[in-house]
């Protein structure tokens, strides 16, 4: 009777220590598709937690039931889990760099050849879609010329999920407008390696828009949170990232040729330009 107990106790044990040990890779994956719409913070916090409390099972065990030693070896193996996904969770949140000149410096004026130039002025976010944007630092303004407009967005992030999740796939919908037709389109800069930005038309009532998006950590390009799987894995081992940056543009898509192409057109200034401020990594 006493053996079953203590295999019974040594296997309850070393199930709930498995467990625990689980759930780092399950938060760590439920967190980047989305799922848990917690700030990477948070959820690291909570891996932390599940960490200590796996160690103190172990540490208990060992103080207390002298009997059950003979699983050492598997437990000792959860213990060697747990430090790899430290260590992994640690190296998913590495030391955010910022830009070389602040946002706020982009230019007012804008000259595009053969298109003229477009003259910019600040349009604050108000402070609830500041909040819901979850932005770090956000410039907001409107680009006008000959009585048509673009509205611009340049927001900086902290945290990629935060900012991944308040993409115009998510807001635009929050916000009553049904999407058209939605595709990717090339975006070339000479400073800067050729990627693709994405352009979708909304509507809400009589109102039509076309919008363009991207985000940006250094040189590589996101959209979505499943995109930031991708960019962990082409940074595996830095300890140090440039921050990411969001680019939108929307505009009223009355003539939709010509919108597009203006749109197109700022998109690649913008480009071109955060080439030139991305941070300095050591």
């Amino acid at each position: 009777m006493g053996n079953t107990m203590t295999w019974l106790l040594g296997a309850a044990v070393i199930l709930f220590d498995a467990i625990l040990a689980l759930l780092w890779p399950f938060l760590l994956l439920l967190s980047s598709f989305g799922v848990i719409p917690l700030p990477s913070d948070a959820v690291r916090s909570v891996l932390y937690l599940i960490f200590l409390l796996a160690i103190g099972v172990q540490g208990f065990v060992a103080l207390f039931f002298p009997a059950l030693r003979r699983y050492g070896a598997a437990i000792e193996m959860l213990v060697v889990v747990q430090v790899v996904f430290f260590w992994v969770g640690h190296m998913a949140h590495p030391t955010v760099v910022e830009p070389q000149r602040p946002l706020e410096s982009f230019p007012m004026v804008v000259n595009i050849p053969a298109m003229g130039a477009w003259e910019g002025k600040d349009a604050k976010l108000d402070e609830r879609s500041f909040n819901e944007s979850e932005a770090d630092i956000a410039v907001s303004r409107i680009y006008t010329k000959e009585g048509r407009g673009i509205k611009l967005l340049l927001a900086e992030y902290q945290s990629p999920r935060a900012g991944l999740y308040h993409n115009p796939m998510n807001c635009y919908h929050t916000q009553g407008f049904t999407l058209g037709h939605k595709d990717m389109q090339p975006l070339k800069a000479a400073n800067r390696p050729d990627t693709d930005v994405s352009v979708s038309t909304w509507t809400r009532n009589s109102e039509k828009v076309i919008v363009a998006y991207w985000y940006e950590i250094g040189d590589q390009t996101l959209y979505e949170r499943q995109d930031l799987l991708k960019t962990q894995w082409a940074m595996a081992g830095k300890t140090k990232w440039p921050v990411m940056f969001k680019v939108l543009l929307e505009m009223p898509a009355d003539a939709p040729d010509q919108s597009k192409t203006e749109i197109l057109d700022m998109a690649q200034v913008i480009r071109e330009w955060l080439g030139y401020v991305q941070p300095v990594l050591d």
